[in-house]
């Protein structure tokens, strides 16, 4: 449950981000000179946060596959349980 929990926080936080590079994009539309460079570098931020959330959601894939390799890999293989 935990990896869903991530992966939903991960997903509302890029939607937000989306939302605020989409909302400083109209802006910097009709803005000039120092104004427009401002909005445009809290956009360049707002696209390295989004940039750092897919990277975090391509770990906590690449995590959880491993996990569930692993998982699918021992539960495969035979035991053999030897008594004391």
């Amino acid at each position: 449950m935990l990896g869903n929990d991530l992966i939903a926080s991960y997903e509302v936080d890029f939607k937000l981000l989306k939302t605020i590079i989409d909302r400083k994009l109209d802006d910097a539309r009709d803005l000039y000179g120092e104004p427009r460079k401002a909005v445009l570098r809290e956009i360049e931020r707002a696209i390295d946060d989004a940039d750092e959330i897919v990277g975090l959601f391509i770990c906590l894939f690449i995590y959880l596959f491993l996990c569930l390799f692993i998982f699918l890999f021992l539960a495969a293989t035979p035991h053999k349980l030897t008594a004391p």
